[in-house]
């Protein structure tokens, strides 16, 4: 199973926050919620979730450090 699904499955329709590398390898914080983007092909290890701090939709990439939590649900890697 790829991180993106990992994700999608324990953290369907739950709002989180997010650690995550960028690609610069700054450290960004986010909080959002999942969703489905069909418009491009992602790598499985990218997601895309609408982030509350911005109004619009981020994608973010898996493959750094990284830590979504919702509740006492924790994805990490």
């Amino acid at each position: 199973m790829s991180k993106r699904e990992t994700l999608k499955t324990r953290l369907a329709g739950r709002i989180f926050t997010a650690t995550f590398t960028k690609a610069d390898g700054t450290t960004r914080k986010a909080w959002g919620q999942l969703v489905e983007d069909d418009r491009l092909n992602d790598p499985p290890d990218t997601v895309t979730f609408i982030d509350f701090g911005l109004g619009k939709p981020r994608r973010a990439k898996l493959d750094g450090p990284y830590e979504f939590r919702s509740g006492k649900t924790v994805v990490s890697g």
